[in-house]
């Protein structure tokens, strides 16, 4: 019985992409008949890297879908600034471009507080 609750709670999460929260006998029951692949990381704040404010408000800005001209002129920056701040972060990030942040930032769940 457990274990159908953990699977029909595991297929509404690929299906909705919602966090499901099982209890910790349907965990056990998972992981003791070979279910570790279906464990799910959730980002904490020490997984974030630390930003500096300017960072912040550039990250920001690309999370809202601005461009880099965009972003330098909200910022009252110039564009090479502009393009500094989104370099160190997609260092930080480790991402080789401001797609893959974005993308990144959204996985991680962490596109509302930044």
């Amino acid at each position: 019985m457990a274990k159908r609750n953990v699977v029909d709670g595991l297929s509404a999460v690929n299906q909705n992409l919602e966090i499901c929260f099982v209890s910790s006998d349907q965990l056990k029951d998972c992981l003791s008949m070979g279910y570790q692949h279906l464990m799910i990381k959730i980002p904490t704040i020490s997984d974030i890297p630390k930003l500096s404010k300017q960072e912040r408000l550039c990250f920001r800005l690309l999370l809202k879908g601005l461009v880099t001209k965009a972003i330098a002129y909200h910022l009252s920056i110039s564009d090479n600034r502009a393009r500094a701040l989104l370099l160190s972060l997609r260092k930080k990030f480790t991402c080789t471009n401001n797609s893959e942040l974005v993308a990144k930032a959204y996985a991680m769940g962490i596109h509302t507080f930044i």
